[in-house]
């Protein structure tokens, strides 16, 4: 099976726009949606449930908590209330959660998993396998950020997780990490596999601030081009 998947993070009044591109190129997603960020305004719930007549919603905290860093009682209320409040914005019981900034622990996982959610996203880049199986908890894992990251960046981010195999790797196929290059030649490893995910993950925020729109449409593009590539929200995956 080759799968396409999508999903973006914090709830930004710019996700709206971001699903009309979606929606315009075929693409599935998962928007992880906290209730409130200090940070930046979120958008209202009877936004988030009209979003959920197309896409996936998934968890991303109460209120945007970096869950590390916080008592483990936080931890719980942030985590627990996130789904339960899901659940009544919606109508149903969400399924995905992804923890701010990617911080987890164990422990969370143990947090997410008791409360309901069926796996956990990371923001682990490069990955094109798609779900690992913790312990606790499947995660999932993204292939390319929506944003235009440096070489070095990439390469902290490899070393630091020891994907030593996935480095090797970037170094010899992708030189280059222009995005859309990028995208391109991770879709043609999992061609070549005949088997994998590739899943584009980011901010719209970030996309309105950094004014990566047109490479947001010419990413949509080539992903939305993939006859023999299934399409599908981040629960699907998991489901499947």
């Amino acid at each position: 099976m080759k799968i396409i998947t999508t999903s973006w993070d914090d709830g930004s009044i710019q996700d709206l726009k971001l699903a009309e591109i979606l929606d315009k190129y075929n693409l599935e997603a998962t928007f992880y949606i906290p209730k409130k960020n200090i940070e930046r305004p979120v958008i209202g719930e009877y936004l988030i449930k009209e979003l959920s007549t197309k896409f996936e919603i998934g968890g991303h905290t109460l209120n945007h908590v970096f869950l590390t860093t916080v008592p483990l009682a936080i931890q719980w209320q942030e985590i627990e209330g996130c789904f339960n409040w899901l659940n009544e914005v919606v109508g149903f019981a969400p399924k995905s959660f992804c923890a701010p900034k990617g911080l987890y622990t164990n422990d969370i996982l143990e947090i997410v998993k008791k409360v309901g959610f069926t796996h956990l996203r990371t923001t682990h880049l490069l990955n094109i396998t798609g779900i690992t199986q913790n312990s606790i908890l499947p995660l999932m894992h993204t292939t390319v950020q929506m944003y235009q990251h440096s070489k070095f960046t990439y390469f902290k981010h490899l070393i630091k997780r020891k994907k030593i195999g996935t480095l090797i790797s970037w170094f010899k196929l992708h030189s280059e990490n222009e995005i859309v290059k990028l995208t391109e030649k991770k879709l043609e490893s999992i061609h070549f596999n005949k088997a994998g995910c590739f899943h584009l993950w980011g901010h719209s925020w970030e996309i309105e601030e950094y004014d990566l729109w047109s490479k947001l449409e010419a990413v949509c593009k080539v992903l939305g081009n993939q006859q023999d590539f299934v399409y599908m929200k981040n629960n699907q995956i998991i489901n499947f």
